[in-house]
C-alpha cells in the first residue's frame, strides 16, 4: 500500500525516521543504513529530530484502521482533517 500511496502523491516520502516490522524506529542515518540498506533509494544523512514513532493508519477503506499507534491518536488525525475539508 506504500507504493499506491507514492504513485497516488506522485513523489516521494521523506520521513523522520524507518524501520523493520516489529524493530524500534531508526532515528539516525546510521541505524537506517544497518537496517535497510539496499531496500531504499536514500538516506538524509544525521540525526532527526523526532524522538516518538508516528502513527500510521490505513485509509483505504472507509473504515480507517491504525497501523502503527505513534503520538498522534485516530481522533486527533480525523479532526485534522475535518478542520481541513471544512476551509474548502
Amino acid at each position: 500500500w506504500i507504493l499506491e500511496l507514492i504513485k497516488e502523491m506522485g513523489c516521494g516520502l521523506l520521513v523522520p525516521s524507518a524501520n523493520l516490522s516489529g524493530e524500534p524506529p531508526a532515528s539516525d542515518s546510521d541505524e537506517v543504513l544497518r537496517q535497510l540498506d539496499g531496500r531504499i533509494d536514500a538516506v538524509v544523512l544525521g540525526r532527526s529530530g523526532a524522538q516518538t514513532a508516528s502513527t500510521i493508519i490505513d485509509a483505504r477503506e472507509q473504515q480507517i484502521k491504525v497501523i502503527r499507534q505513534g503520538e498522534l491518536r485516530l481522533e486527533e488525525i480525523l479532526d485534522s482533517l475535518n478542520e481541513s475539508e471544512e476551509k474548502r
